[in-house]
């Protein structure tokens, strides 16, 4: 058996986006300067990103338990939109479709490839499990919505332990 190390591993993605269909069209360098407070929390991590952004999280993450896996968005898009057009038609079909999923495909379309790729990142990560975790926890890159964080940065978060 594996010694496990660390009990929480938290998995992320981020993707130079900006808009989704809830209305928090923010800017790239806005969404980036609110990641930076996630970055700095003191616990192992998965990321996944495109290229661009692999010295921006290192800048971030100098120091801390940190695995970058690099996956484009149009990768990540390839794998995921075959399978949510099929549920969309699906539902159409069966006159189930509420409107902000069929209005989401026209003006936010990166959107929902992302978030229903966060359980098979997360399967992924504990399948390989870098960092000897027990548990597996995802956390939106943009969770946090101040300008400063709210919590010690220092601090062993989420295991107090």
């Amino acid at each position: 058996m594996v010694e496990l190390v660390n009990h929480t591993t938290v998995v992320s993605a981020f993707y130079p986006v900006t808009r989704d269909p809830f209305g928090h069209n923010m800017s790239v360098a806005q969404r980036l300067s609110l990641f930076r407070h996630t970055l700095t929390l003191a616990v192992p991590m998965v990321l996944f990103l495109p290229h661009s952004l692999q010295d921006y999280v290192r800048d971030y993450r100098s120091g801390l338990p940190t695995l970058v896996v690099v996956r484009e968005l149009e990768q990540l898009e390839q794998e995921r939109t075959t399978a949510l057009e099929v549920n969309l038609q699906r539902e159409r079909k069966e006159g189930h479709i509420p409107s902000y999923l069929s209005d989401t495909a026209l003006f936010a379309p990166h959107y929902y490839p992302i978030t229903f790729s966060k359980i098979d990142l997360l399967q992924e990560v504990a399948q390989r499990n870098p960092h000897r975790s027990r548990y597996f926890l995802w956390l939106d890159p943009v969770s946090f919505f101040e300008a400063r964080p709210l919590w010690d940065e220092k601090l062993p978060w989420p295991d107090p332990d």
